[in-house]
C-alpha cells in the first residue's frame, strides 16, 4: 500500500506543476463561505422579518462573492481531497444562482478531475479504482447535462461556449477511453448526439469548434457503425 501512495504521489507531482500558478491567478481575494448563507433567499426572509438591512445587498456586491467562490470551486479540482469542498460550495452556488449553467459546470469539472485522479491511481497499479471511474464520470456528465439545459442551442452566445465545447471534449475522451473507464456504447453514443447538437451550435458563434464537430461525428459514425453490424 505504501508503494502504491508513493507512485501515486510521484504521478501527481508530474501532473500539478501548474496548481501554484493557477492558485495564484484565481484565489486573488480572500472569501468566507458563510458569506454565501447571507445570500441565500432564507436568510434575507428571516433578517427582512427581523428588521434587517441585509436584504438591501447590492447586485455588486453579491457578484463578487459568487465571482470569488467559483475561483475556489475551480482551484480545488485540481487537488482531490479537497473535491467535496468545491462540490459543497458549487452546490451552494447552484441554490443561488441556479438559472446559471456556471455551478452546474464547475460541479462537472470536479467529478472529471476526480476520474482522470481515479485513473492516474489505476495507472498506479491501484485494482480498486477501475469499479469507481464509471459512476464519478455519470455523475459528471448529469452535471454537464444540467449546465447545457441552461445554454441555448438555437441562439447560442460566447458565454455559452465553455459549456458546449467543455461537454463534447468530455464526450470524446469517454469514447477514446470506454473500453478502460467500462462504459457502454449505447451510452456513451448518446452523450456524443447531445455533444454534436452543443458543439455544432458552438461553431455558429466560433469556428475554432470545426475540429471538435468532425471529432464527434467521426466517433459517432464509428459506434453507429458496430452498432449496425451487430444487429
Amino acid at each position: 500500500m505504501a508503494v502504491l501512495e508513493i507512485k501515486v504521489c510521484l504521478n501527481l507531482q508530474d501532473q500539478s506543476q501548474n496548481v501554484d500558478t493557477e492558485i495564484k491567478q484565481n484565489m486573488t481575494m480572500p472569501v468566507n463561505l458563510n458569506e454565501l448563507d447571507h445570500l441565500s433567499a432564507r436568510h434575507n426572509a428571516v433578517m427582512q422579518f427581523l428588521g434587517g438591512d441585509e436584504t438591501g445587498q447590492t447586485y455588486n456586491k453579491r457578484k463578487l462573492l459568487i465571482r470569488k467562490s467559483m475561483a475556489v470551486v475551480d482551484v480545488t479540482r485540481y487537488i482531490p481531497f479537497l473535491h467535496s469542498l468545491g462540490l459543497k460550495i458549487a452546490g451552494r452556488l447552484q441554490e443561488l444562482e441556479g438559472k446559471t449553467a456556471y455551478p452546474f459546470l464547475m460541479e462537472a469539472r470536479i467529478h472529471m478531475a476526480a476520474v482522470r485522479f481515479l485513473m492516474l491511481r489505476m495507472q498506479s497499479e491501484d485494482n480498486t479504482a477501475r469499479v469507481a471511474i464509471a459512476p464519478t464520470f455519470n455523475k459528471a456528465i448529469v452535471a454537464y447535462r444540467k449546465a447545457l439545459k441552461r445554454t441555448s442551442f438555437s441562439d447560442p452566445h460566447r458565454s455559452d461556449l465553455p459549456v458546449m465545447g467543455e461537454f463534447a471534449q468530455v464526450s470524446n475522451f469517454a469514447f477514446q477511453n470506454r473500453e478502460l473507464m467500462k462504459l457502454s456504447n449505447d451510452g456513451v453514443l448518446d452523450n456524443l448526439r447531445l455533444a454534436k447538437k452543443a458543439v455544432d451550435a458552438a461553431v455558429i458563434v466560433n469556428r475554432h469548434y470545426g475540429r471538435l464537430q468532425l471529432k464527434i461525428l467521426n466517433a459517432i459514425n464509428i459506434l453507429e457503425t458496430k452498432k449496425l453490424g451487430a444487429s
